[in-house]
């Protein structure tokens, strides 16, 4: 028998690998729209902050939205249980 805490954890399941797939193609676009300064020979060095910078930044993101998915489901659970 299917019970809620087996219904919440499917939906924060499938809700963190939207977020996982969104996370990818967001870090593979800005990857593309930085490449071109990559190359450039005076950039190259201060480009590494950059991504840095970026790779934090979309981490920030999609980790707090993963972490507020985790909290529903837990209140889910609590309040459905």
């Amino acid at each position: 028998m299917t019970t809620v805490k087996d219904i919440a954890a499917r939906i924060h399941d499938a809700i963190d690998s939207g977020v996982r797939a969104a996370e990818d193609v967001h870090r593979s676009i800005a990857k593309l729209q930085l490449a071109p300064l990559d190359r450039i020979d005076v950039l190259a060095e201060p480009m590494q902050s950059v991504h840095e910078l970026r790779d934090r930044s979309i981490g920030a993101i999609y980790g707090t939205i993963r972490d507020i998915n985790r909290r529903v489901e837990k209140l889910t659970i609590e309040l459905l249980a």
